[in-house]
């Protein structure tokens, strides 16, 4: 469960699928930098690219700091950073390198109307994810996750530069079929299931912890004790299911479409990325849409979304075949150490 994508997007999914664009072979890239990461970001060395006004090669001489009015320069914290962000920020070089590269095969060209597209779009998704549709509500989202990951200017533009050119490299692949349409109508208009779910990597851890749910003890403690899902902190609650929507798990799916408000569910094995999962879910109730439009009447806007995800999927394995391929070798100490503690080697 910790690993699904939501169809339609979260604030925070928008950003994380952004910043996979810079993060394909790490294993963690959503729970934020510390400051040092950040000044790093911020320092980066850039190469002034054509069509981007302001960004020009920046050198790293002078002092980096002062500290009680003496001078720390450089060569003190260049290590540190390499070593606590040097893997993200090779990364996303490596990525952006690899991307020009394969625009210019395809004799494509950055512009920065396409840049702003993504500015917008992400600004688009954010303001759907909040309930009010307030703009400025949505720039608080915006700004509080940037701080979060890290996205200072410099690192934030290069986000959507190549978020930018993988959409370029990728659009001409996508195709609207109307049975995704339909299958996104069912998504955002039928009734969905609230639920609280408890996962575990065994059947019988799975049984245990429903036996006691059905002893007396409350879902959400046991939940909090013993779930392998990142909901347990919340005691198991999930965003409402549509059992349309396959980007969960089928079986879970199956499972809460033939059940009652209250019932708790039998163990139910889960095939997800990686090992498989078990879970126990409570259904808590059924959330019925305030209207449900003709399909005809939201086509438009309905083939537009699925377009977008479609090209997300093909975006994230676009970044991952090129990382892949760029064959990224830190000749740092410092860096070498930050970039295999990301990719896991």
């Amino acid at each position: 469960m910790s690993k699904r994508l939501s169809f339609w997007g979260s604030a925070a999914v928008a950003i994380a699928a952004m910043a996979g664009c810079s993060g394909g072979s790490g294993s963690g890239v959503g729970s934020g930098l510390e400051a040092s990461e950040r000044y790093v970001a911020d320092r980066a060395v850039r190469v002034e690219r054509p069509g981007s006004p302001g960004n020009s090669t920046r050198e790293t001489a002078g002092p980096f700091a002062t500290v009680a009015g003496s001078s720390v320069d450089w060569e003190r914290v260049k290590p540190l950073l390499a070593e606590a962000a040097g893997g993200i920020v090779l990364e996303e070089v490596a990525l952006e390198m690899m991307l020009e590269g394969e625009m210019r095969r395809r004799g494509l060209r950055l512009t920065p109307a396409m840049v702003e597209r993504e500015q917008l779009l992400l600004r688009e998704s954010l303001e759907a994810d909040d309930a009010s549709g307030n703009a400025d509500e949505a720039q608080r989202l915006l700004d509080q996750i940037r701080r979060q990951r890290g996205l200072g200017p410099e690192r934030y533009e290069g986000l959507l530069r190549r978020t930018a050119m993988l959409r370029a490299l990728v659009q001409d692949r996508v195709q609207v079929d109307p049975v995704s349409v339909e299958r996104a109508y069912r998504i955002r208009y039928e009734p969905r299931m609230r639920v609280r779910i408890i996962t575990a990597d065994t059947v019988e851890q799975a049984e245990r912890a429903r036996q006691r749910v059905l002893a007396g003890e409350a879902f959400s403690r046991v939940a909090a004790e013993v779930s392998t899902d990142v909901s347990s902190v919340r005691g198991g609650v999930i965003e409402p299911i549509s059992p349309s929507d396959p980007t969960y798990p089928d079986a879970l799916r199956s499972a809460i479409a033939r059940m009652s408000v209250g019932e708790v569910s039998r163990p139910i094995v889960m095939e997800v990325d990686g090992p498989a999962q078990v879970a126990v879910v409570v259904l808590d109730e059924i959330v019925r849409p305030e209207r449900t439009p003709a399909l005809e009447s939201v086509r438009a806007e309905l083939e537009r979304l699925v377009r977008l995800r479609e090209e997300r999927l093909l975006m994230d394995a676009l970044s991952r075949r090129l990382l892949a391929e760029a064959r990224v070798t830190p000749m740092d100490d410092a860096a070498m150490w930050s970039w295999r503690s990301r990719s896991g080697g």
